[in-house]
């Protein structure tokens, strides 16, 4: 009797659960987002019966990985961990876009003459090829295949002055859109970016957006107090992307009010920024942090900010939105306003929005007006778990992978 409840059980285990090989180039002890995404995600989809398998790179510490006690081939969160080896581009960051090609190849024969899986799932980076490589895999393995789009490539980098428009990113564009039409499942972050795939491959892609990091210390949400002054912070990649020149000119207008600005982080833009506050006591720079000690360093503030360029949103999704709702702060963003991030602000009461190519002058007014009515509450709404929280996340993935089978 007992025998047979155990075949019974690995019967339905082995119904239900799918053998799934994630392709990323970054995995933990690495801190890159994605990879402290899959930290928290993986255990849940572990829980739920499937047999993960990571192909990813050694740290970007490289060589001095193997010092560090990391091994080539290792079980971590209960996945199966397969690192392929890359060559010391923290000496030689040259030798990082070499890295971005040298990966996806090798993580592609990985796949061809590795064991067959039931699923082959690609993150975005290395963008382009490595989801063509993973999208041609999985069709010559007969296996079923997921492409995550943290953000769209190229037209994210040529919204972002970083490629020109023209052959080059039409010629990646093509490639990526035959990859997107390839793969059995399209996850991307927002409706807006799901519009974008839509209209450039005629795919409907999935919406599973990331969610908060390094999240603890929930209950002090209840006993929050605004402060005086009001502090504003942004914390994350601090680039040239996410138009914080205006933001900085907008604090710069309100150096007679009761608000401070922090910006936690580091990135290209932080010594030009740094220059046009040099003569704002009121705005402060911090370096970055562990995702809890961030976590903590953003839960002692107001008020989080989001900044992008005009068009960026319809390509990626800032995830640090997630990590200011759970910590328990309304957001500022300088984004469209049709966007579904603005609408989700305005609907809930979650914060303030203002298009980003307004003046800053009108900029600053509309958050004197924003401010008052703060420091005249006695409270504000926040986000409910349901938009931040990695449950949801994980739920949709499941449902994902069982729609898969």
């Amino acid at each position: 009797m007992r025998v047979g409840m155990v075949l019974m059980l690995r019967t339905l285990v082995n119904r239900f659960s799918m053998k799934i090989t994630i392709v990323y180039r970054y995995f933990w002890p690495d801190t890159a987002p994605y990879a402290l995404l899959l930290k928290e995600l993986l255990p849940q989809l572990v829980a739920a019966g499937h047999d993960i398998h990571i192909v990813s790179g050694y740290p970007a510490c490289g060589a001095d990985a193997l010092q560090s006690g990391v091994s080539r081939n290792s079980v971590e969160f209960g996945c199966s961990v397969q690192r392929v080896p890359l060559l010391p581009e923290n000496k030689f960051r040259f030798l990082k876009p070499i890295n971005h090609i040298l990966f996806s190849f090798t993580a592609f024969f990985i796949l061809i003459f590795g064991s067959k899986r039931n699923v082959y799932w690609s993150g975005t980076t290395p963008p382009v090829i490595q989801s063509f490589l993973v999208a041609i895999a999985s069709k010559i393995r007969g296996a079923k295949s997921i492409y995550q789009m943290q953000d769209i490539y190229p037209e994210i980098a040529v919204a972002s002055d970083l490629m020109k428009a023209g052959c080059t990113a039409n010629f990646l564009a093509s490639i990526d859109n035959f990859s997107i039409r390839a793969f059995s499942g399209v996850v991307v972050l927002s409706t807006d970016m799901a519009a974008t795939v839509k209209a450039s491959s005629g795919v409907d892609a999935t919406i599973v957006n990331n969610f908060a990091l390094g999240v603890k210390n929930l209950d002090k949400m209840e006993e929050k107090q605004i402060s005086a002054p009001l502090k504003f912070v942004f914390a994350g990649n601090i680039g040239n992307f996410q138009n914080l020149e205006k933001v900085v000119e907008v604090f710069n207008l309100l150096a007679n009010d009761d608000v401070e600005l922090h910006f936690l982080g580091s990135g290209t833009a932080k010594s030009t920024l740094m220059d046009m506050a040099r003569k704002s006591d009121h705005i402060h720079f911090h370096g970055r942090l562990s995702a809890s000690d961030a976590f903590d360093f953003i839960q002692a503030c107001d008020v989080g900010i989001v900044s992008l360029r005009p068009e960026l949103i319809k390509y990626a999704f800032p995830t640090k939105t997630h990590s200011y709702f759970a910590a328990g702060l309304q957001v500022f963003a300088l984004v469209e306003e049709a966007s579904e991030l603005a609408k989700t602000i305005s609907t809930k009461s979650l914060g303030i929005t203002a298009e980003a190519d307004q003046k800053p002058e009108f900029i600053a007014q509309c958050l004197r007006k924003y401010v008052a009515q703060l420091q005249n509450a006695h409270g504000f709404d926040t986000a409910q778990e349901e938009i931040w929280g990695s449950r949801t996340a994980a739920q949709k993935w499941l449902n994902l992978i069982e729609g898969l089978k």
